[in-house]
């Protein structure tokens, strides 16, 4: 059985938060829209899909029309909602039951059973939390999340993980997303945007949200993902982003680590700085060091953790043998090769045993380049190689389908923010103005 569960506190009166979770409706996030509109694509192409709305009173099962219901409801402290189905078909064939009793007691082989609850906890004289802010009022609650799925064979259970390990990170993205409108839409502007920093770092998993700025960023970002996603005859223009194909075609340090990618990238952009002022950004990279200067809210949506670094930390820099963090629940990549104020090389080495034996196994390689154009100028290039096993769930999971358009977003704003931040630094060090941590 699969059972995950986040909360957030909500600076609002449980009967005022229970209100909203009965009326939130998750297509006024505009990337989870644009998600749930990819997930819909078999259907509205078939013209079967209805205007999208993903609401709780939209969910209702028919045996015309199976699909999520309300199973039970205890107003106003919890709702629940489930499903049966192949989820992990393109167009899900759902199984309607009559009512909650029914749902628990269905045993046919060959299906999964989806069911979350959403559950609002009124604060008690005690705090929700110990990290709960000074100016979250006594009448507050904790909204909390919970999903469930069960199979009822082992066949099932195996084809469900695979699908969830694809589709697992955006399941846990809308998760949160609902958390933190819900809990925007409960306080309805009576918080500053310090306060919603704090709020926001209610989420599980820790999110550092700065300002609503960093919000807006990411929904900029995604519309950027969305257009790549629905563009892939401009994939080969996007791979050299910033360079011309000669530049992009050329050989780079760390490319015989993945000599024959499946798929790649080479990015780069121009920074009027010399390779002495972007080096140290560039090298302390990492989900634990200074994160990826790239959509922090979206990263941390996706429990990476991230707090971008606006200061220099010489301490963090990268050496050969450190590891590249890029999410704490992931394996690493290993550090490789460094020429310092030139080059970082990051490799995930393949699972020798598991390719040899015919199983799923991945190869990567990630290459930080600073190379020197002028005196007081240098190209940073992201290079980024891939190949992997032939099986559709690792070529879901590492090839560009989806890995291409979430990667061109976010290694494009990482270029850019390293090369603000190169030019502030190099501009401040010349009247002395650069501190270090």
């Amino acid at each position: 059985m699969l059972a995950e569960r986040h909360h957030i506190d909500v600076a609002a009166p449980a009967t005022l938060a229970w209100r909203h979770v009965r009326q939130l409706d998750l297509a006024r996030i505009p990337w989870v829209r644009m998600l749930f509109a990819l997930r819909t694509l078999p259907e509205r192409l078939a013209g079967k899909h209805q205007p999208l709305h993903i609401r709780l009173d939209d969910l209702v099962s028919s045996p015309a029309a199976p699909g999520f219901q309300v199973l039970s409801e205890n107003p106003p402290h919890e709702i629940a909602v489930g499903a049966i189905g192949k989820v992990w078909r393109p167009a899900i064939p759902f199984i309607h039951v009559d009512g909650a009793e029914a749902f628990a007691a269905f045993d046919e082989r060959g299906f999964v059973k989806v069911a979350w609850a959403i559950r609002v906890v009124p604060r008690t004289s005690e705090p929700l939390s110990d990290s709960m802010p000074e100016w979250m009022p006594v009448n507050a609650c904790r909204v909390e999340l919970e999903v469930r799925v069960s199979a009822n064979d082992p066949a099932s259970w195996r084809l469900f993980k695979r699908y969830f390990r694809i589709i697992g990170p955006a399941s846990r993205l809308i998760r949160r997303a609902a958390l933190a409108q819900l809990a925007r839409e409960a306080e309805s502007g009576t918080r500053s945007d310090r306060e919603l920093t704090h709020l926001a770092e209610h989420l599980d998993g820790g999110l550092p949200v700065e300002t609503m700025g960093d919000i807006a960023e990411g929904l900029a970002g995604t519309a950027i993902m969305a257009l790549a996603m629905m563009t892939p005859f401009l994939r080969r223009a996007r791979e050299h982003w910033g360079l011309d194909g000669h530049d992009a075609q050329r050989i780079y340090p760390g490319d015989e680590l993945v000599p024959a990618p499946r798929w790649l990238w080479t990015h780069a952009v121009e920074i009027d700085a010399p390779a002495s002022a972007v080096w140290p950004w560039v090298a302390q990279m990492g989900a634990d060091r200074g994160g990826f200067y790239s959509y922090q809210w979206l990263e941390n949506l996706a429990g990476c953790e991230i707090q971008n670094a606006e200061t220099i930390h010489s301490d963090w820099e990268l050496v050969e043998g450190d590891e590249l963090v890029l999410h704490p629940k992931s394996p690493p990549l290993r550090i490789v090769s460094v020429d310092r104020e030139r080059y970082v090389v990051a490799y995930g080495a393949p699972d020798t045993d598991a390719r040899a034996a015919g199983r799923p196994w991945a190869e990567v390689s990630w290459l930080f380049f600073i190379e020197p154009i002028g005196r007081h100028r240098c190209r940073f290039v992201s290079r980024f190689r891939s190949t992997c096993s032939n099986d559709v769930a690792t070529w879901l999971a590492f090839g560009p389908l989806f890995c291409e358009p979430v990667g061109f977003a976010m290694d494009r704003r990482m270029l850019l923010n390293v090369k603000a931040r190169g030019e502030q630094s190099y501009r401040e060090s010349r009247f002395g103005r650069l501190h270090l941590t």
